[in-house]
């Protein structure tokens, strides 16, 4: 843990001078464009050093939510993957500072400069640091000693040879398996898994108390739990790591992970791949956007609230409970599109209804006022959601809230729809909206909740703009 912790702050060290070396690097390119481009000059290097204060910060930020810290070697993909995310990250989040702060003057084409030479320092940096300490890995250097407790269960022992067999062709990974320990007070010393076998369990402290032993992993059938906490206590106690094998449960889905929760430790078992630092990214990314996005439309709303006001009675928002995560009610609102009247006249047209499952649409609906008809085909009638996005309600991106009349009609595995917020737009929007079935639309809620990414909300954000200018599916 502490040779971690050691990797760990060298390179934080390190990513702060590459990002300081790429920026005075980026600053003077900019410079030899405006007599090359015809662009604007940029005053001394010293009126813009000041970014790099927030800068450091977030990237260090950035790099810990997405785990690129401690003495894991990533592989080359993964690494260029990550700082293209960080790069992409760091770019939203200093343009939405520039924004907040006011601070017009900072010059666009030294940023975006910035963003490329870092993303590629980056990636350079991680690559060659990555290759050098798996070289030294490969030469028994930098390495954690395991040693591995199993029994004779046909499963245990399978999961144990499986795991000595990764551990050994994972020179990257760090971990070097020096033995095992049997849970049979009787084994006797010997070969298994071309790894000696140093006796049973009752043995460990002595082991500890005389080897260089990193790690414990206890590879065993949840019936044998009960007789290793004591063994637990002993690696607590003497400053060894000790792991256990999850296999209380096998999830399908379900990503397990260990938290603290009322100071008693639970195997957790989320539905979706919403892990902590992701939430936070994605939660930021909403209420940034949500916020711009308000401002933006700000006129257009107005102008929307006008027309709505000038051509039906009744309000200008439309306000429906819905259900929102894990069947939360809510309010949500829309720009009103149909007749004041229009939930109390729905079960006269129950019978023209063209969707399948609980859910109610129809083509031409007569409630439809023309100016909704319109705010519809453009989807202009969904702004005032960003209300909600900022209130908590709602995400950007995310399966779409239904009345809880239809909410309430979702059973079974189909409810895991709810285990995310909803969204403005999702894979349904930008998939042809009320052109799909309930079952695909079903299918495509789930499909997203199961394999959310960032990067998979920025795709649907994108496929949804085309779908909106395009007019398909809208209704």
């Amino acid at each position: 843990m502490e040779r971690g912790a050691l990797f760990t702050r060298l390179m934080m060290a390190i990513d702060a001078a590459v990002l300081t070396a790429a920026f005075v690097s980026s600053y003077y390119v900019r410079q030899f464009l405006p007599a090359a481009l015809g662009l604007p000059g940029l005053g001394p290097i010293d009126h813009s050093l000041w970014i790099l204060l927030p800068t450091i910060p977030i990237w260090w930020l950035l790099l810990f939510l997405n785990g690129a810290y401690g003495d894991k070697v990533q592989s080359p993909s993964a690494v260029v993957k990550l700082g293209v995310k960080v790069g992409a990250g760091g770019l939203l989040l200093l343009s939405l500072l520039l924004f907040l702060i006011k601070f017009d003057t900072f010059s666009r084409t030294l940023l975006i400069l910035f963003i490329v030479v870092e993303t590629a320092a980056l990636i350079l940096t991680r690559i060659g640091l990555g290759s050098w300490l798996t070289w030294r890995r490969r030469a028994g250097k930098f390495t954690r000693h395991a040693l591995i407790v199993t029994d004779d269960q046909p499963e245990a022992r399978s999961h144990a040879s499986l795991l000595v067999e990764r551990m050994r062709n994972s020179p990257a990974a760090g971990v070097t398996p020096v033995g095992l320990l049997s849970l049979d007070p009787s084994a006797q010393p010997g070969v298994e898994h071309g790894l000696p076998l140093r006796g049973s369990l009752e043995d460990l402290p002595e082991l500890l108390d005389q080897e260089v032993i990193d790690e414990v992993y206890f590879v065993l059938p949840p019936s044998a739990l009960n007789r290793i906490t004591d063994y637990l206590k002993v690696c607590e106690e003497m400053g060894v790591e000790g792991k256990v094998l999850a296999q209380l449960y096998r999830p399908a889905l379900a990503r397990p992970y260990v938290e603290e929760a009322f100071e008693f430790p639970f195997f957790s078992f989320t539905p979706t791949p919403l892990y902590l630092g992701q939430r936070y990214v994605k939660t930021l990314i909403d209420a940034a956007g949500a916020a711009a996005l308000l401002l933006v439309f700000a006129l257009p709303m107005a102008v929307i609230s006008s027309l709505i006001a000038l051509t039906s009675k009744g309000p200008i928002l439309f306000k429906q409970e819905r259900g929102g995560l894990h069947g939360r009610r809510f309010a949500m609102y829309k720009f009103r599109t149909m007749i004041a009247d229009a939930e109390q006249r729905q079960p006269e047209l129950a019978s023209l209804n063209e969707m399948s499952g609980p859910v109610f649409k129809i083509a031409d609906d007569p409630r439809v006022t023309a100016v909704g008809r319109w705010l519809r085909h453009t989807s202009l009638d969904e702004l005032p959601q960003l209300i909600n996005i900022l209130r908590g309600d709602m995400s950007l991106v995310g399966p779409r809230p239904l009345p809880l009349s239809e909410t309430a009609q979702i059973k079974g595995p189909l409810r895991r729809r709810f285990s995310m917020k909803p969204g403005i737009t999702g894979l349904w929007q930008c998939s042809g909206r009320s052109d799909v079935d309930f079952a695909e639309w079903m299918r495509l809620d789930l499909e997203y909740v199961d394999h959310w990414s960032l990067r998979g909300d920025l795709q649907i954000l994108g496929k949804t703009i085309v779908a909106v200018l395009s007019g398909r599916g809208a209704r």
